[in-house]
């Protein structure tokens, strides 16, 4: 959080983690999503989706599986998730 902090003073309008929990540690930090973006994008099936949905927090997809439970999550929360896509173009990069 504190390095998030001080990434936001010195103008970043985005931030990403890795995993959901850590996303949603900096919105309960009190980074509100209208002065930085948080964007996680390693799930696991069952993760907190609809918190992340509920808390502003984007999404990376990877999967069927995974649009599934962000739609799910987004009906539950009553509201539109934000949502990237990840393709595999034959790099073999994540």
């Amino acid at each position: 959080v504190p390095c998030a902090r001080a990434a936001v003073a010195a103008g970043a309008t985005w931030l990403g983690t890795a995993t959901p929990e850590e996303a949603l540690a900096l919105r309960a930090a009190g980074l509100p999503p209208e002065q930085v973006r948080v964007m996680c994008w390693l799930w696991t099936p069952g993760g907190p989706w609809r918190e992340a949905v509920e808390a502003d927090v984007d999404m990376s997809v990877s999967g069927l599986w995974a649009m599934a439970e962000v739609r799910e999550a987004a009906r539950a929360a009553g509201r539109p998730a934000r949502v990237q896509l990840k393709a595999d173009t034959g790099l073999g990069r994540n």
